[in-house]
C-alpha cells in the first residue's frame, strides 16, 4: 500500500474536520492555561492584600504604642520639672535665715538653729538642722506648713513638743532634713 494512497481517500471536508478539532483542542487548552494563570494570579493578589492588611495593622499598633510612650515621656518630664532644685550645702546661711524669718512671721521664737554634719546615702544628701524654740501650737503648725510649701527640699524629720508652760506656749524641738546636692553632683 502506497502512503500517498491514503491521502487520496481523505476528502477535503475530512481535513477541515480534523483541523477544526485540532484548533478547538488548542483553544480549549489555551483557555484552561489562561484560566489557571488568572486563578493563580487572583490567589497571589489576595495573599498580597492580606500581607498588606497585616502590615497596616502592625503600623497602627506601633503608632499607638509610640503615642503612648510619648505621653509617658511627657508625664515624666513634667514631674521631673516640678521637682525642687536642690541647693549646695554651702548656702546654709541663706537657708537658715529663711527658716528663722518664716518662724518669726509665724509667731515662733527660735532659740537655736544648728546644722549637723551633711549625710549621704547613695545619691541622696541632706543636712539635719536642729531647731529649738517656743510658740503657740497654731503658730507652730503654720510655720511648718509654710516651710514645706515654700521649700519642698526641707522636711520635718522629728518633732517634740513640751506643753508644760503656763502661758499657753509650747517648747518645741524640731529636726529638719534639708536635702542638698550630693558632694559629687555638679
Amino acid at each position: 500500500m502506497n502512503p500517498f494512497s491514503l491521502c487520496k481517500k481523505i476528502q477535503p471536508t475530512g481535513i477541515h474536520a480534523i483541523g477544526g478539532v485540532a484548533v478547538a483542542s488548542m483553544v480549549f487548552g489555551s483557555s484552561m492555561f489562561l484560566y489557571q494563570t488568572a486563578k493563580s494570579g487572583n490567589a497571589k493578589a489576595e495573599l498580597k492584600h492580606i500581607e498588606y492588611s497585616q502590615s497596616v495593622l502592625k503600623l497602627e499598633e506601633q503608632a499607638d504604642s509610640s503615642t503612648a510612650l510619648h505621653a509617658q515621656i511627657q508625664d515624666i518630664q513634667s514631674r521631673v520639672e516640678s521637682l525642687p532644685m536642690l541647693d549646695r550645702a554651702s548656702s546654709y546661711n541663706q537657708r537658715s535665715a529663711m527658716i528663722a524669718s518664716v518662724a518669726e512671721s509665724s509667731g515662733i521664737r527660735i532659740d537655736t538653729l544648728q546644722p549637723e554634719e551633711q549625710r549621704t546615702e547613695g545619691r541622696v544628701s541632706w543636712i539635719p538642722i536642729v531647731c529649738t524654740g517656743e510658740g503657740g501650737v497654731d503658730s507652730l503648725m503654720s510655720w511648718i506648713e509654710t516651710l514645706e510649701k515654700e521649700w519642698p527640699d526641707i522636711v520635718v524629720q522629728s518633732l517634740s513638743i513640751d506643753t508644760g508652760s503656763a502661758d499657753g506656749l509650747v517648747r518645741l524641738g524640731v529636726v529638719f532634713r534639708w536635702y542638698v546636692l550630693a558632694p559629687q553632683a555638679g
